[in-house]
């Protein structure tokens, strides 16, 4: 029997939207479509997002991704995992033809970085979600780093990706709904 996905993550896969307001791109290939299929090579590097968005240079955002599949679609039990974290994301100023801003960051590093998909050989396609907020003012690196005990420098090992408490991270820190959000697919 599948894992229960948090609440916010189930309402989000259950209802992709008409028109997605987060676009994911690498640098081999840019998604245009909610779900659409990304090879494990082209995933490796760290992805860009464009979020639909009122321009707004003011607005600080945060964002995250998750792997819901974990370790099989069928049976998730080590699901959610995290696969990134990054705060002070601003919107680049400069809006593409379709409305979307690149949300580039305002620091040198992501506060956990991405982690490449890597589903199991003998597991059906994963689907990697990226959830942006809105930064709360009072929420900054350091008290997320203080808050998670994260330490600048060190690598999130998997033991605190693995089953990543959604829920609990959008308590903590206060974050509202989230504003855009996107995911791929990617297999073995």
């Amino acid at each position: 029997m599948p894992r229960a996905l948090p609440k916010s993550l189930s309402e989000i896969l259950k209802t992709p939207p008409a028109t997605p307001n987060l676009r994911i791109s690498f640098p081999a290939t840019g998604l245009t479509a909610v779900g659409q299929t990304v090879s494990k090579t082209d995933s490796k590097p760290t992805p860009t997002l464009h979020l639909k968005v009122p321009a707004s240079p003011s607005k600080s955002y945060l964002s995250l991704s998750l792997d819901p599949d974990a370790p099989f679609p069928s049976f998730n039990l080590l699901s959610p995992i995290l696969h990134s974290v990054s705060a002070n994301l601003t919107a680049d100023g400069d809006l593409d033809s379709d409305g979307f801003a690149q949300l580039a960051a305002t620091n040198q590093a992501p506060l956990v970085p991405w982690l490449a998909p890597g589903p199991p050989a003998i597991s059906a396609p994963h689907r990697y979600v990226f959830l942006v907020y809105e930064q709360p003012e009072q929420v900054t690196e350091e008290s997320i780093r203080k808050e998670m005990g994260w330490v600048v420098g060190k690598d999130v090992g998997l033991g605190k990706r693995v089953r990543w408490n959604l829920e609990e991270f959008e308590r903590k820190f206060g974050l509202g709904s989230v504003v855009g959000f996107g995911w791929f697919v990617c297999g073995s």
